[in-house]
């Protein structure tokens, strides 16, 4: 007050006055930092939240501001997601710019919606901790509350910032085994994980509140803005370093897609929109020929990854020998380069020069190549990365029940550790229906694969140690007729299941092959009866197991739990589906632990434990009821 005084009355202040006024300033501006807040209610038009990706397969429907709902003033942001798949996390990003971690920034948002779930987070970067790979800062997600209170609005809070980053610190440390600097960190966005499972989420947001924060220029709002978060493995529990491009590579024989496993359920490409293939339970297409622009931009924006042949410029390249232009960022969402199908030892030196061509002129020198081969397997196994293998196996003499075994021998024929892609036909071979209507004098117009058929064939793909599948199409997938629709629907769960078993399929290993057996549970004397010494006593007390040669079991194992997969596959079922079923078929699973559950997994639960018994070898699991295959999960995690 006395230096505004002097200033007023024109006096100069004195010498030793103006260290005060500055010390005075710095101080003010520091304590404006800490107590500036930022307060959104929602009230102008434009959206302020934006798509920033994540694992699940999702579109946004409808964003818009709204006047009716609101939970205070007279707007606040309404958005439908339709979520046509599986997945941990679907963010939406509010853009802040660089709030430092300081003890007083805290944030907090109102929420409606008409699920559970969605879940407040703030992305921090960390400036002095630099991931070696890409030469940018560490980023990490740091959680706040969840929303639980469906169709009510809501306050999630995320609060003690700092001591949640110091928390995750020692995270990171144990994760990348190396010190991690959390100096000068600070928030660049809040985060809302909206991840419901498949189906119609509507959610309204208003009331964002953020203490502590410091408004960022429109250069920092814009390179955040255009980053997202769905290309980077991300997690509330992890850290996550800043990639501009997806990550593809193989990590032996498991295929990693941003650092995660990645398990490839795709289907050859007809001409059907890639929005129709992605609610369909694909994660993949594959392509006949090189993506147009058009195409590329429409897999980007519905998440989906192609499998494509390179672009057009390498195989002239290959033909003239000049060396071929850089693959451009356009093809970012191609999963792996195919090199041709049906190949045999004359295509080898050929096959070779292109992979050659293809790795020079790619950036990603991890993306990896894909042919589909006939004879030569080892050969072609050390050219390429990956051998799609498969036969038709329907409407021929080979017996489906042998399949599993072809399949196995193929893969013993390849440079070991080399990963295979199962081809699993979804129709009759163009040659057998043409014999089908010359037989019948043209009275057969269709046929179709039965379900259970088509079901039988994926699951003793992943038996034999599929790291990816790709259904055959020879006809557009999306056809109005009654067949085709059958086959769109078998796929479309198929693709479901694959969903589920991903965590087994994508880096798991086979451990054992087991031969079920019709068992029964003994049964106690009724009351008065005795027992008669000898064989008869023993044969009641231990029944000997009837062994069923068509049922058998496949145990996949990862760090925490193992999967069983029984399959049933009579005589005769690649001309038509036998009667599958069975009750009380029981496997012994050797290795396990008494104190292990086993659990029935399917498309819609997850079925309670099922009679388990410890006898010598292992435990001996009983399915009261078996259909053509099944899914058991063997944990000791609750």
């Amino acid at each position: 007050m006395q230096l505004r005084r002097l200033a007023r009355r024109g006096h100069r202040a004195p010498s030793g006055a103006l260290p005060v006024v500055l010390c005075a300033g710095w101080l003010l501006t520091l304590a404006a930092v800490a107590v500036a807040a930022l307060n959104d209610g929602f009230e102008t038009a434009g959206p302020a939240w934006t798509d920033a990706g994540g694992e699940a397969r999702y579109r946004i429907e409808m964003q818009e501001r709204t006047r009716s709902g609101s939970h205070s003033g007279d707007g606040c942001e309404f958005l439908q997601i339709h979520f046509t798949g599986p997945g941990r996390s679907a963010f939406l990003r509010y853009t802040l710019g660089r709030a430092p971690v300081i003890n007083e920034l805290r944030a907090s948002v109102w929420l409606r919606a008409d699920r559970a779930g969605p879940q407040l987070m703030a992305r921090v970067v960390l400036p002095r901790a630099i991931d070696s790979s890409t030469g940018k800062p560490l980023t990490t997600l740091l959680a706040g509350t969840v929303y639980a209170e469906v169709g009510r609005w809501q306050q999630l809070e995320l609060s003690d910032v700092a001591t949640l980053l110091n928390r995750q610190a020692w995270v990171l440390r144990a994760q990348r085994k190396s010190e991690i600097d959390t100096r000068e960190a600070y928030v660049d966005c809040l985060l809302l994980n909206v991840a419901s499972g498949p189906g119609r989420l509507q959610l309204w947001i208003d009331d964002l509140t953020v203490d502590g924060v410091v408004t960022a220029d429109s250069a920092a709002l814009a390179a955040v803005g255009s980053e997202r978060i769905g290309a980077q493995p991300v997690s509330s529990g992890g850290g996550a370093s800043s990639v501009a491009r997806p990550a593809v590579e193989f990590n032996g024989s498991v295929f990693l897609v941003e650092g995660r496993p990645f398990f490839p359920h795709m289907i050859e490409h007809r001409g059907e929109p890639l929005r129709w293939l992605a609610d369909r339970g694909f994660n993949t297409v594959k392509l006949a020929e090189p993506p147009s622009a058009e195409l590329l931009a429409d897999a980007q924006r519905t998440g989906l990854w192609l499998v494509c042949p390179p672009p057009a410029n390498i195989a002239e390249a290959l033909q003239s020998g000049a060396r071929p232009r850089e693959i451009s960022s356009s093809y970012d969402r191609v999963l792996a380069w195919t090199l041709g199908d049906g190949l045999s030892v004359g295509d080898l030196e050929s096959t070779r020069r292109l992979a050659e061509l293809v790795r020079r002129a790619d950036p990603y020198t991890s993306r990896p190549t894909l042919c589909g081969v006939e004879a030569s397997l080892f050969d072609y196994s050390r050219k390429v990365d990956v051998l799609a293998i498969g036969r038709d196996v329907l409407g021929s003499s080979f017996e489906l029940n042998d399949y599993g075994v072809w399949l196995r021998e193929r893969m013993r024929l390849m440079r070991p550790g080399t990963p295979a892609w199962v081809n699993v036909q979804t129709e009759f071979a163009p040659e057998l229906l043409k014999q089908m209507e010359l037989l019948s004098a043209g009275s057969v117009t269709a046929a179709n694969v039965d379900v259970d058929q088509l079901r039988a064939m994926v699951y003793t793909s992943l038996a034999a140690g599929a790291r990816g599948i790709c259904f055959r199409s020879s006809q557009r997938l999306d056809a109005e007729d009654e067949f085709t629709k059958l086959r769109a629907a078998a796929l479309e769960l198929l693709n479901t299941e694959l969903d589920l078993l991903e965590p087994w399929t994508a880096s798991g290993a086979i451990v054992t092959n087991i031969t079920s057996s019709n068992y029964t549970p003994p049964k106690p004397p009724a009351p008065g009866n005795g027992l008669r010494i000898g064989r008869d006593k023993k044969q009641l007390l231990n029944p000997t197991p009837q062994t069923n040669p068509e049922v058998n079991a496949f145990v996949l194992q990862t760090e925490r739990a193992r999967l069983l997969l029984p399959i049933w596959s009579g005589a005769g079922t690649q001309f038509v589906a036998s009667q599958w079923a069975g009750n009380n078929l029981s496997f012994i699973v050797p290795g396990v632990s008494e104190a292990t559950d086993a659990y029935e997994v399917t498309a819609s639960a997850l079925q309670p434990p099922f009679r388990r018994q410890r006898v010598t070898g292992g435990i001996r699991v009983t399915l009261d009821e078996c259909g053509v295959t099944d899914m058991i999960v063997l944990t000791q995690d609750p």
